[in-house]
């Protein structure tokens, strides 16, 4: 009888043969347990609306996940919290011209401001798009890719690292070594 991790092998199999990669190249995590309820992709007409569905897929694509065994667990922290951190906090090296640092921060600095309003009111989010882009109406199937994948129980699992050969290597900078 296959296992799950069985299963998590084939759906790992079908992604990397479908993307063309392979396990050095792609990482990729499984989560489980954010389910989208139809109702909260509607508008108060019952309908389905594009404003919820762009602000719930930007707040579920807006987080830093910690991965672990194949899994995606939600941490806490969000990308557009590392980006704010990271574009507030840049400070030009002293070869840098002054004029290009600045127009790179202030460019990075108005994305940040790119925010939409809540539809459910206070609070404000940074968009995403998604492919489909009608992936959350339930009575359009265009766009979509039917994938079939068929797990069997493997004689000897095969263990899989969670990334790249390349990403597993420590690596102290230069100036730590002198």
């Amino acid at each position: 009888m296959p296992t799950l991790d069985d299963a998590l092998a084939a759906v790992q199999d079908a992604v990397l043969q479908r993307l063309g990669g392979n396990d050095a190249q792609l990482a990729f995590a499984f989560e489980f347990g954010t389910p989208i309820p139809q109702p909260s992709l509607s508008g108060p007409d019952g309908a389905a609306s594009p404003a919820r569905a762009t602000e719930l897929i930007s707040l579920l694509a807006d987080t830093v996940p910690d991965l672990g065994s194949g899994f995606f667990r939600r941490s806490g922290r969000t990308v557009s919290g590392q980006y704010q951190l990271l574009a507030e906090s840049a400070r030009a090296v002293p070869s840098a011209p002054a004029d290009t640092f600045a127009t790179i921060k202030a460019g990075a600095l108005r994305r940040l401001d790119a925010t939409l309003g809540s539809v459910e009111g206070a609070g404000s989010f940074l968009p995403v798009g998604a492919t489909p882009s009608t992936w959350y109406d339930a009575h359009v199937s265009e766009g979509w890719q039917h994938v079939h994948v068929q797990s069997e129980q493997r004689e000897a699992p095969a263990a899989r690292a969670r990334f790249g050969a390349a990403l597993q290597q420590w690596r102290s900078p230069a100036s730590a070594l002198t």
